[in-house]
């Protein structure tokens, strides 16, 4: 929850005294949000009475004070400046990091020791992954949306201490979250909670309110139980029709992939340390996007949350108006997160801005030219670009995805987490790939799907089935258009100073990193001329 006035860098002042003595804080309220307000109010707070149980702003030399909310005591301010190396802890510490570690290290270790005999599949497993007839090629997974990908997700309440009334205008910090502010100036760094509030429930993420509980009992039945899930009041109760459709056009693909990607690594725990690496802590995470948004040239343009209240690896949004990436410290690999801001930066919020300079840039806009679905090209396009200078660009993760949420159009959530052992072993990874097939579910007994993240495969062999064709540049600058309306609309498209990433600059570069792509997943223009018109 936001406060009743902006932050800014220079909005709270802190002045280091004594733990017995008070600390005055000058907060300056505009005008414009309560005129009975003067400009700019001092406060007493004494510490001893143990007042201070959150993280503060500090003043303009990037003084910082922590307290503790058990001890009641003012630790040793430091320094944090933002334009050298963003020196930031984030809210995931380094013992925190550790264990997290410690317990991947320990399952990937467990894992591999089980050599992983899923290349040949058994008659009753083949049976289980057999394609019924392929419906109508133009029976596309998404809908015509016109605003991409704007996942926006809710926070939890920050509390307010009704017995101390003098910090009614500061709001509690939420311990598992960190929002960085970018836009500020660059010897300043704002820590702020993501605030609350309708704004922030959006439907279309449906992550389930009460997962980590579900989870918990999921897992403490033996992996029995089906989840019953629980949503925002705003967002759907279960998936909507429009969602509830499984694909099967591209599955044979997807096992073909899922099945190779085993074969070279042994089994999917290996294959996810082996080109994923190790999970990295806030610290680093905000250092390398500070670095690729300066390569960008969009530093101070976006805000960045982390936390590991999401459900998916990131997310690119609005957040009152500020664009936001949402960053899961939980799945943050060192060797996948230079592709996750190519993936949410470099495609999703490149286009989003030429977007905006278009004649189509809101609904109405899009039905008078008469615009093709953004998706599947929006997220074709995303993960080709997450996996561009990956040493091996596999597309397994997407294709698991899709062979999942095809499987959970017929199956309940346990039977899901049952089959997919012959894919996966490891039951964490297991439960994540499930709980994206079935959110938007309320009843996670019946059959039922979300089919919305099989866009990812789809969109990227059709794109790779026209690589040839596409003139990826225009594509980009054009904005949340498919590659099927480039050359129709490109007379009548605003194409000045568009915003393009630095990997588009060389056509010859990225041109050789698609066919890397094509010969790593064994994917030929044959095979996919018999998939996509």
């Amino acid at each position: 929850m936001e406060p009743d006035f902006p932050l800014t860098a220079h909005s709270i002042r802190l002045a280091t005294r004594p733990v017995n003595a008070k600390i005055n804080l000058s907060v300056p309220i505009p005008k414009t949000r309560n005129p009975s307000i003067s400009s700019s109010r001092t406060i007493s707070v004494n510490v001893s009475q143990k007042v201070l149980t959150n993280k503060h702003k500090i003043d303009s030399e990037r003084k910082y004070i922590l307290s503790n909310s058990a001890e009641g005591k003012v630790l040793q301010a430091f320094k944090l400046p933002l334009a050298a190396k963003m020196n930031l802890s984030g809210p995931t510490s380094n013992t925190k990091d550790s264990e997290r570690q410690k317990v991947l290290t320990k399952r990937t270790k467990m894992y591999s020791e089980k050599k992983h005999d899923l290349p040949s599949l058994t008659q009753g497993e083949m049976s289980l992954i057999s394609t019924p007839p392929l419906p109508a090629k133009k029976d596309l997974v998404s809908p015509n949306s016109s605003r991409g990908n704007t996942s926006i997700f809710s926070s939890k309440k920050p509390s307010v201490n009704n017995k101390q009334k003098v910090l009614t205008n500061t709001p509690k910090l939420d311990s598992e979250r960190e929002y960085f502010q970018p836009s500020l100036t660059e010897d300043k760094v704002l820590l702020v909670p993501t605030p609350p509030g309708k704004d922030y429930c959006n439907p279309k993420l449906m992550k389930p309110l009460n997962l980590k509980k579900e989870k918990h009992t999921f897992f403490k039945s033996n992996f029995m139980y089906n989840p019953q899930f629980q949503y925002h009041k705003t967002a759907v109760p279960s998936a909507s029709a429009q969602h509830s459709h499984a694909s099967n056009r591209f599955l044979q693909v997807a096992i073909k992939i899922i099945q190779n990607t085993l074969k070279k690594y042994n089994n999917y725990e290996n294959y996810e340390q082996a080109t994923g690496g190790n999970l990295l802590p806030a610290k680093q995470i905000y250092q390398e996007v500070h670095k690729y948004m300066e390569t960008e040239g969009c530093q101070g343009e976006i805000a960045v949350n982390l936390t590991e209240d999401v459900i998916s690896q990131a997310s690119m949004g609005t957040v009152k108006r500020q664009p936001t990436m949402t960053i899961n410290v939980s799945m943050a690999r060192e060797k996948w997160l230079q592709g996750t801001l190519r993936h949410e930066i470099g495609t999703h919020y490149f286009r989003t801005v030429n977007n905006s300079k278009q004649p189509w840039n809101n609904s109405k806009g899009r039905e008078k030219y008469g615009l093709e679905p953004a998706n599947p090209t929006e997220e074709g396009l995303a993960t080709i670009h997450s996996l561009l200078y990956h040493p091996d660009p596999d597309l397994c993760r997407v294709a698991l995805l899709y062979y999942t949420i095809y499987k959970a159009s017929s199956m309940s959530f346990s039977e899901l987490f049952e089959h997919l052992k012959i894919f996966v072993r490891d039951p964490e990874a297991r439960w994540y790939y499930c709980v994206r097939a079935k959110r938007g579910l309320t009843d996670t007994s019946q059959p039922g799907c979300c089919n919305k993240d099989q866009v990812y495969l789809e969109g990227v062999l059709q794109i790779l089935r026209r690589r040839h064709t596409i003139d990826f540049k225009l594509l980009m600058a054009m904005g949340k258009v498919s590659y099927e309306d480039i050359n129709r609309l490109k007379k009548t498209a605003v194409l000045s100073k568009p915003r393009l990433p630095q990997f588009l600059k060389d056509r010859n570069q990225y041109m050789m990193r698609l066919e890397k792509i094509m010969q790593v997943n064994e994917l030929t223009d044959t095979l996919l001329k018999t998939l996509v018109d």
